[in-house]
């Protein structure tokens, strides 16, 4: 499938009749900015909570989320970060991580990503450096230092940089932060480099929906898993779309600005497991099929599923930015990783 730069819309999969498609990492474009999929669990928003315990319950929830759902996150991602080294169409690559954390992407993603452009004829090098504000950073395997993604103009010179990469970071700072974000990135990636950000967490909707929208919906605060309620079920959806939305649109308008292309597009991985580590507490039941779907936890039954078997899903959303050329190269690059994986 092919699909327009600044794309919202969503388009046909390569199955000619949009629907999602089998879930393998060939599937890398088949959807756009939709976040259907299986039924969400509770999760509300709770204002009663001091701002630490309300932080410590989101991080360790989130966590335990994140590890459960490693495998068909990788599934999912490492083709569009595969694309986006190929794309720059040279034969070593300088590669970039803000916002890494522990060094997630070159502990847990790097791999596939090397296997997958092993597949080409011409070897490509890939020499990473994971950054991220805090010296968590310093745990990665891969080189590291402790720079803060809004100020890399001060740490390196323009051009450095051949692929940017960002694993659900941009929302962090609100749209002041994803525009200081997007413009750094611009100053150190190269004529044909690639920045390529992937969202699942979803945005605090106080930074990126509305107060009297928000009033509507009788929702306040970060979005907490609960298992006890299902009164904010509806509403949590919502503020789910509508604050992914803003956040696309803000890297779209941010992108523009610059003079850039932008592509948004979905991932979807699927694993099966014979294990479900999730913590008990953010489930009222427990079913065979289990959803991680840009940022909310889902739950059905399979009954095609063999006893003993749980499938995991994850979607989330990728987003291209291209700072100084078109989206061609980079939408052939997408093609060759699909057809790899087909």
């Amino acid at each position: 499938m092919r699909t327009t730069e600044h794309s919202f819309q969503e388009e046909p999969g390569r199955n000619g009749n949009g629907n999602p498609g089998n879930g393998k990492p060939g599937d890398l474009l088949a959807r756009l900015m939709t976040s259907g999929g299986l039924p969400p669990l509770d999760q509300t928003f709770p204002v009663s909570e001091t701002a630490p315990q309300r932080w410590q319950r989101l991080f360790s929830d989130g966590i335990a989320i994140k590890e459960a759902f490693n495998l068909p996150y990788i599934q999912a991602v490492a083709p569009a970060f595969a694309a986006a080294v190929l794309a720059v169409g040279k034969e070593k690559v300088e590669l970039l991580v803000i916002g890494g954390g522990d060094g997630h992407f070159s502990r847990m993603v790097l791999p596939t990503v090397l296997q997958l452009l092993s597949t080409r004829p011409t070897p490509i090098e890939v020499n990473v450096l994971e950054t991220d504000l805090t010296d968590n950073i310093l745990r990665a395997p891969a080189r590291a230092a402790v720079v803060d993604a809004r100020e890399l103009d001060r740490h390196y010179m323009a051009g450095s940089f051949d692929v940017v990469v960002g694993e659900a970071m941009l929302h962090q700072g609100g749209p002041n932060g994803v525009a200081k974000t997007i413009q750094q990135a611009a100053h150190v990636l190269s004529r044909s480099g690639v920045f390529v950000h992937v969202q699942d967490t979803i945005p605090d909707p106080r930074d990126w929906v509305s107060p009297a929208r928000l009033s509507d919906l009788g929702i306040a605060g970060i979005p907490i898993m609960r298992a006890d309620s299902d009164k904010h079920r509806v509403e949590l959806v919502q503020v789910s779309r509508e604050a992914h939305a803003a956040l696309a649109q803000c890297i779209h308008r941010e992108t523009k600005a610059l003079g850039g292309a932008f592509m948004l597009g979905a991932v979807q991985g699927d694993k099966t497991v014979t294990e479900l580590k999730l913590p008990p507490h953010l489930f009222t039941r427990r079913l065979n099929a289990v959803a991680y779907d840009n940022g909310t936890l889902g739950q059905s039954e399979d009954p095609t599923l063999p006893d003993g078997r749980i499938k995991l899903t994850y979607r989330g959303t990728v987003s291209f930015i291209r700072p100084h050329q078109q989206l061609k190269t980079l939408l052939d690059a997408i093609d060759v990783m699909c057809s790899n994986e087909s």
